[in-house]
């Protein structure tokens, strides 16, 4: 490893730790924005590998060129010309060779038999059916909620790949309140795939083995000084599409319509919906940024419907209901009183994570009531709408 690679993954690593998942600290959404992107570029250029190598210097004027057309487009937002904003995002800022980059190497399929989870408020403690269980109906469009990788007015399916995700983004509700589905991606011959915001490109460990892996193939000696100015230029993105939502207006208003956080996130979700569409793109795969996951396994998923055109009138998206299968919604608080269950055949990756519940108080995913309802869950058999 080079001087300049090991300086540049310092700064990969510092750069994504300082600026993804954080919460704005000004009342203002276009000045967090500005102030943050501004001190970004400052210190991208006190590198020295800057003013020497001639492939970083170009990165320079490619991130200079990035942080304006996203502080144009919050500007832009916030005088009230969304049409321009929309328009500035997709046409430009989405058009980036820099950041059109992104979504042709991040794109994933996903696998036959994967597994998800849905959680909704079960007041009465009963199971709730599979149809109250999937996405809101399109007779219902009034009832939808503004959320992050959404579209005002338009039914999404939310899914998560483990219960306890589905319990934070819900705001941690009393657990004998809720039932959760288990959902099976079912349909082996759909090929579906979403775009991945995985941060894991982002850490130390994965960015090593990556160059690892370019060096064994591309015998070019800059190759992994391009690979990380890839990862470079990508992270105002990450940035813009992760920002928490502000902690004092969560407590002041937690169902506010109006969150400048989710300004980026649903653009994105609505070119990636329109752009992408003739990849066999149905979604995007998105960490929560409710927790810390250092383990980079634990994801939101938003799946996007296709309504009805016919005059045949349905509420639920045929596609979807064709290419998953799930569980009614089974309360929570049924595992608490079947602690037998066999914790065998569903063994998936995060199970080795350690959940942290608050500053002191953490446990081991496998010794939680949420892996426990997950075992009871998949003795359960799955059906279609």
């Amino acid at each position: 490893m080079t001087r300049i690679e090991t300086h540049l993954i310092d700064f990969i690593v510092k750069q994504a730790n300082g600026l993804i998942s954080i919460s704005p600290d000004k009342d203002h959404y276009s000045e967090f924005i500005s102030n943050k992107l501004s001190r970004f570029l400052k210190d991208f250029r006190k590198l020295k590998s800057t003013q020497t190598h001639p492939n970083i210097k170009i990165a320079v004027d490619t991130i200079s060129h990035i942080n304006d057309l996203i502080v144009e487009i919050i500007q832009k937002y916030e005088e009230g010309d969304i049409y321009s904003a929309s328009n500035i995002f997709a046409d430009k800022f989405m058009a980036h060779p820099a950041i059109g980059s992104l979504l042709n190497k991040r794109i994933i399929p996903i696998d036959v038999n994967t597994v998800f989870f849905r959680a909704r408020k079960s007041i009465i403690n009963c199971n709730i059916s599979t149809k109250e269980m999937f996405h809101i109906p399109f007779s219902k469009r009034r009832n939808i909620n503004n959320f992050r990788f959404s579209i005002n007015g338009y039914p999404c399916l939310y899914l998560a790949n483990n219960s306890y995700l589905c319990w934070e983004e819900m705001n941690r509700p009393n657990i004998h309140e809720l039932a959760i589905s288990k959902f099976v991606y079912s349909d082996p011959y759909s090929r579906i795939q979403v775009v991945s915001l995985n941060p894991k490109i982002f850490k130390k460990e994965h960015i090593i083995q990556e160059i690892k892996t370019i060096q064994s193939i591309d015998k070019n000696i800059d190759a992994p000084i391009f690979y990380l100015i890839y990862l470079i230029t990508k992270i105002p993105l990450f940035f813009i599409l992760l920002n928490r939502v502000r902690d004092k207006d969560k407590d002041k208003d937690k169902d506010a319509f109006f969150k400048p956080e989710y300004i980026f996130p649903q653009m994105f979700t609505n070119y990636v919906k329109r752009k992408l569409k003739f990849r066999n793109v149905l979604g995007i795969e998105y960490p929560s940024t409710k927790i810390i996951d250092e383990s980079c396994t634990l994801f939101n998923y938003t799946f996007f419907s296709t309504p009805p055109t016919s005059p045949i009138k349905t509420d639920y998206c045929k596609f979807l209901s064709r290419i998953f299968s799930l569980t009614d919604g089974i309360p929570l608080a049924y595992s608490l009183m079947h602690m037998d269950i066999p914790k065998t055949g569903f063994m998936p990756t995060y199970v080795a994570n350690t959940i942290e519940f608050g500053k002191q108080s953490h446990a081991s995913y496998a010794s939680t009531i949420f892996y426990q309802h997950e075992c009871l869950l998949n003795t359960i058999t799955t059906s279609q709408l």
